[in-house]
């Protein structure tokens, strides 16, 4: 539009479609997040195998912030446990759904070496996660927005939460409302709604103060300060946490329904996910009770 002086021109319009491109759809901030996770999938497999860690990395800022040596490939049975890290256990299903599209490295018959993927095509997959996450979500977006403003109310907001899995007090959507700078007033458009249930994920649905009442009681039973527990310690923190008598069987499958990554631990976030699924179940209970 040669009229429009404040608009982009084609050279600019050029730049920032290079920029997507080479980002994938991604931000900066998105791009670093997975950075970190592929160098350290990267280390842990190294680790595994007994080899050094593969040197190199992401070019720091501007288009080429998703370029990478492609060298440096994680192997394809990484990607599920970098991904349900980057998103959470919430997208497990989406997940599995995904990658089943990947080619099987387990092919009898095939010559050729195993290969991985690169930086940039992992950051490939994460977008398409991303945006079928997006897709999930409009569609619950829309059918709450009955008044076709683009926007939902807190009670409505709070109803799709609810069908997410997260039952929250006043309290709790006010503190997340106030990490996305909005106010209970406000109504919500779809890209806040997207990231109020990020947030939610991302803390599962716990005020901050809940947070550090449960980091205290984990950390008080992470007796070696690994960060994550072992069975025996998963035994001792829930019949701690739950007050009831509870037999090592059943304690070993609830650890393995919240071990994610199948690593025979549990991690802080799978214990607030294990937490979570308690609360909601509690709640489903109280409510059936009460109706």
């Amino acid at each position: 539009d040669d009229e429009d002086s404040s608009g982009v021109n084609f050279d600019q319009f050029l730049s920032v479609l290079a920029a997507y491109r080479a980002k994938e759809g991604l931000s900066c901030q998105e791009v670093k997040a997975i950075k970190c996770l592929f160098e350290k999938h990267l280390a842990q497999d190294a680790s595994q195998m007994g080899k050094a860690a593969p040197t190199g990395g992401v070019a720091a800022g501007g288009a080429g912030a998703a370029v990478v040596d492609a060298a440096r490939e994680l192997p394809f049975e990484k990607l599920e446990d970098l991904l349900i890290e980057y998103f959470g256990h919430y997208l497990q299903v989406e997940v599995m759904t995904m990658l089943q599209k990947l080619p099987s490295t387990s092919d009898a018959t095939s010559t050729a070496p195993p290969q991985g993927l690169t930086f940039h095509e992992v950051c490939i997959w994460t977008r398409r996660l991303r945006d079928a996450q997006r897709e999930q979500l409009w569609d619950d977006f829309e059918f709450a927005d009955l008044d076709d403003l683009n926007c939902a109310a807190l009670d409505e907001v709070s109803g799709l939460l609810r069908e997410r899995g997260f039952t929250l007090s006043a309290a709790a959507i006010e503190e997340f409302l106030v990490e996305i700078s909005r106010s209970p007033e406000d109504p919500l458009d779809f890209d806040n709604y997207v990231r109020l249930v990020q947030i939610c994920r991302q803390h599962e649905g716990f005020r901050r103060k809940e947070r550090d009442e449960l980091r205290e009681t984990f950390n008080r039973f992470d007796k070696v300060h690994s960060g994550e527990l072992t069975l025996p310690m998963v035994f001792d923190l829930m019949r701690y946490v739950y007050g009831f008598t509870l037999r090592e069987s059943e304690a070993l499958q609830i650890m393995q329904e919240v071990d994610k990554n199948k690593n025979g631990l549990m991690s802080f976030s799978e214990f607030l996910y294990m937490t979570r699924q308690y609360r909601e179940t509690e709640l489903q209970r109280a409510r059936g009770s009460f109706l």
